[in-house]
């Protein structure tokens, strides 16, 4: 990194007498150190353009602008008569090194370094089940010029003491079964500080079963005309369904993946058919649209399964009604079949909204080598985003007390 200038943080909160008043019209002179030789200070941190000096108060016996300085030097604050009020010499005002006092009065001073950064309302794609440095590119403040913004996006303390590390990321919407994890990265590894603190985000694949059991049929298809042992017997012509209508709840927004049927099917000659069809109409009263049939043949084999993966209209949306239409049919030829129907079984998945994790740790930099990032990792099977808004995505940091 170039040279850059360092704030004088005194400026930031302003010069108070005893009383608390600000030294409102003061002033602030700034010298190279042990003399009265001016020292050039600037307007930003680059050094591009000078300074006034001395520095005027304003009424908060502040400034309104910051200013900068990268240099060694002595500090003479003067109120709005000329009075010398104080003396501070052999400060540090560099990149790299602590701002400390060490005139009679034994006050010691601790430079402030902060930054806060964001991504400026860009999202960033995360790939699946990869490790992926986050890259934050838009600075708010870097008061020291430590957090590369361009290359490495990584925030490098050029002031040794401890740090206070706040990452939070907003993901967009994400699928079912996703995990997604957030992590402090310390030197190009996990800092242990914070290894287990790392948030995770799950979300469950649920099911939706009607029906019972092998034991005892479903009752909730007692329209089917059944003997008294609980066996659906068709009345029909051969080739025509005896049915019944299941209604359902579905979530909204959710994905149909699969349709599982269950029962058992009593052949005497030719083969007959159990099915489950899942309907949805549109509330208006169109007509009914399959979007899956899982059926099976009767062989007399209990505990007969069948499924259908092939979903149509599968996210489930407002405005619809759904239904599970559970048909026993008896196929041409005059073959009596005799069937129990014992459930069905509707797999979906359902989308998270958009998930927030946050770390905050307490970090121990070197001042010199220790660097720290942000990573993310998602489990969902695809590529998700990460939120580049500024108020949902955000790296952030600053030093406190003494190193």
């Amino acid at each position: 990194m170039a040279a850059r200038a360092i704030q004088i943080s005194e400026l930031l909160s302003g010069f108070l007498d005893a009383n608390g008043d600000p030294y409102s019209g003061g002033t602030l002179t700034v010298y190279d150190e042990g003399t009265l030789n001016l020292t050039t200070i600037y307007t930003d941190a680059a050094m591009g353009t000078p300074a006034s000096n001395p520095i005027t108060l304003d009424t908060y016996g502040s400034v309104a602008n910051p200013v900068f300085c990268n240099d060694n030097v002595k500090l003479v604050l003067k109120d709005s008569l000329g009075n010398t009020i104080k003396t501070w010499d052999e400060l540090t005002y560099a990149t790299g090194n602590l701002f400390a006092e060490h005139s009679s009065a034994g006050v010691h001073l601790v430079q402030p370094v902060a930054f806060s950064v964001h991504r400026n309302s860009v999202n960033q794609t995360i790939a699946d089940s990869t490790y992926t440095k986050i890259e934050w590119t838009t600075e708010d403040f870097d008061t020291n010029s430590d957090y590369d913004n361009s290359v490495n996006y990584r925030f490098t303390p050029t002031v040794a003491g401890k740090y206070v590390i706040v990452a939070t990321v907003q993901w967009d919407a994400l699928p079912g079964n996703t995990t997604t994890l957030l992590y402090l990265y310390e030197n190009g590894a996990i800092a242990n500080a914070i290894q287990n603190v790392a948030s995770e985000v799950r979300s469950s694949t649920p099911e939706i079963s009607v029906g019972t059991d092998s034991a005892r049929p479903a009752s909730s298809i007692a329209a089917v005309v059944s003997d008294a042992n609980g066996w659906i017997v068709p009345t029909a012509a051969d080739g025509v369904d005896d049915r019944a209508i299941i209604p359902l709840c579905l979530p909204i927004g959710a994905t149909v993946t699969r349709l599982d049927i269950h029962g058992l099917a009593v052949v005497d000659a030719n083969y007959g058919t159990v099915a489950a069809d899942l309907l949805r109409r549109d509330i208006t009263g169109a007509s009914w649209d399959t979007m899956a049939t899982a059926s099976f043949d009767g062989n007399g084999a209990q505990g007969t399964t069948g499924n259908d993966t092939s979903i149509s209209n599968a996210v489930v949306a407002t405005g619809y009604e759904y239904s599970l239409l559970v048909r026993v049919q008896v196929l041409a030829g005059g073959a009596t079949t005799n069937a129990k129907f014992y459930g069905a079984k509707i797999t979906f998945t359902t989308t998270n909204g958009g998930e927030s994790q946050s770390i905050v740790a307490v970090v121990d930099a070197n001042g010199s080598t220790d660097y720290f990032e942000t990573f993310v990792y998602q489990t969902s099977g695809a590529s998700q985003d990460i939120l580049g808004t500024k108020r949902d995505s955000f790296f952030m940091g600053y030093r406190v007390g003494f190193s």
